[in-house]
């Protein structure tokens, strides 16, 4: 451990790699104590249904990273630090899922990089360690979500959708000129949306339904507890105090992982197709609390400026709310229709 703020610790894991990791997620052990040195010989690659796990045999707990590559295909890579491999070979299910095939490399003393390719983008994807009373306390499993059967003639039935109203409660967001807060505009939006994604045969799970505070991590982990497919985030956007509001307007859509790109262009899309005169912010590649999210496809939409006064209209009214919340329920409609005719 090199540092800490607030709740989080920051560790070497390599000469030259520090991460960042919540203190609850780790024990601190008296100064002295050598460091782990994990050789392990066993990667087994299952299909559990919903999803396709990789499970490293570890001899104990080790640090590690998972980032996907970006690209047309799907592939993830798992860093482990502190680790050697002494694999000699890798057992597998028959490939139906969403791993096609894994391989290792020894990319430095001590760190170990297991290259997963895809059989195409995932889906969702995490990786934890067992319960610290079972016997798999020291697995380490990738975890990656299964792509879903799509009906390509109704793509919205069955699909699992968690809608975030964004802010509530306490948290009012941003305010345009009115000091009509944000919180007040995203909750009838996002209400009407899910009534149009449920009558085309969606499951929709809203993180809140009326004017409540919701911790801002607890939206995610409600998606991931439903085992939603998308979870998606309703804003507003503003300009701060100071900038000229006229410089700014339109929709927006922010992804943070690759995953979620073909999702946040779709869903951009319709709202620029349906509402040319809102304008087009573009998507955005951010990383934020609710685009950082793995489990799941993960986006939040900006869907106006509070700060422009014809957006702030568009907002305000019952008729902007609805095509809205049309826009954005057809992006999610073609977003899925694409997925089901590339599954053919």
């Amino acid at each position: 451990m090199v540092g800490e703020e607030g709740g989080t610790y920051t560790v070497q894991v390599s000469d030259g790699l520090t991460l960042n990791a919540p203190k609850s997620s780790l024990t601190l052990r008296p100064e002295g104590t050598p460091l782990p040195r994990a050789v392990f010989a066993n990667i087994n690659v299952k299909n559990s249904g919903t999803h396709s796990e990789v499970q490293v045999l570890l001899p104990e707990r080790v640090p590690f990273t998972v980032e996907q590559q970006a690209g047309q295909g799907g592939s993830l890579d798992l860093r482990l630090f502190h680790a050697v491999s002494d694999v000699e070979y890798i057992v597998s299910d028959v490939p139906t899922g969403a791993v096609r095939d894994v391989r290792w490399v020894q990319d430095a003393d001590g760190v170990v990089r297991l290259h997963v390719d895809l059989n195409g983008a995932p889906w969702g994807y995490d990786a934890t360690y067992g319960a610290d009373d079972s016997a798999e306390r020291n697995t380490l499993t990738l975890r990656v979500r299964n792509a879903p059967a799509i009906n390509a003639r109704q793509p919205l039935a069955g699909r699992t959708i968690v809608l975030d109203p964004g802010h509530g409660g306490d948290e009012f967001g941003g305010a345009g000129p009115l000091r009509v807060p944000e919180k007040n505009l995203t909750l009838p939006l996002t209400l009407r949306l899910a009534e149009l994604l449920r009558e085309k045969g969606a499951n929709v799970i809203l993180t809140r339904e009326a004017d409540t505070t919701v911790p801002i991590y607890n939206r995610p982990l409600l998606a991931e507890a439903k085992n939603a497919e998308l979870l998606v985030s309703i804003h507003a956007n503003a300009l701060p105090d100071g900038v000229d509001p006229r410089t700014k307007r339109g929709s927006g859509v922010y992804f943070y992982n690759p995953q979620a790109r073909a999702l946040a262009d779709a869903v951009q899309g319709a709202l620029v197709e349906k509402l040319p005169d809102v304008g087009n912010d573009g998507v955005h590649y951010q990383n934020l609390a609710l685009t950082r999210p793995t489990t799941q496809l993960s986006i939040l939409i900006e869907t106006a400026f509070l700060t422009d006064k014809s957006n702030l209209r568009t907002l305000m009214s019952d008729t902007g709310r609805e095509r809205l919340a049309q826009a954005i329920a057809l992006g999610l409609e073609r977003f899925y229709r694409d997925a089901a005719l590339k599954q053919r």
